[in-house]
């Protein structure tokens, strides 16, 4: 386990003072990613889509596994 020195943590809280961190106020270049660019596999109208996909996807086993419990159970009853 690496042990930070005295002169590392020196440099962490002077860039955190003179904001030179990246995005940071007098960072002289822009941030690696705009915080307002948003790809589109994770804007919220995507996500959306999945969820919906999933969800229909889910629902079709769900009501499978039902009707095949619900007719095992019958068979069950009726054959006894």
């Amino acid at each position: 386990m690496s042990q930070l020195t005295d002169l590392d943590a020196d440099s962490f809280f002077r860039a955190g003072d003179d904001g030179t961190y990246e995005g940071g106020p007098a960072d002289s270049k822009p941030p690696s990613k705009p915080r307002n660019q948003i790809d589109d596999e994770t804007s919220p109208e995507s996500r959306a889509e999945a969820v919906l996909a999933r969800r229909a996807k889910l629902t079709k086993w769900v009501a499978f596994l039902v009707i095949a419990l619900a007719v095992e159970f019958i068979l069950a009853v009726a054959f006894r």
